[in-house]
């Protein structure tokens, strides 16, 4: 991804398309540049899967992207 993509527009585009999901760069925590953090702090359960299918959801979008990029 990061060859292709801005690192903040899967946030970005995460926070304005799905709404529920909070997403923060990871450096900032220890994590390695382009690494994402998840903010789970206080969340009803059921959240957690939702959070996930949107991520992958999301993902799944940049895939075919690129896929279709470099093709």
């Amino acid at each position: 991804m990061a060859n292709n993509f801005q690192k903040v527009d899967f946030l970005l585009e995460l926070a304005e398309k799905m709404g529920r999901v909070v997403l923060v760069d990871g450096v900032g925590f220890g994590a390695q540049a382009g690494e994402l953090r998840v903010s789970e702090a206080n969340l009803p359960t059921n959240d957690y899967a939702v959070i996930g299918k949107q991520i992958l959801d999301l993902l799944k979008k940049y895939y075919e992207k690129f896929q279709k990029r470099n093709t």
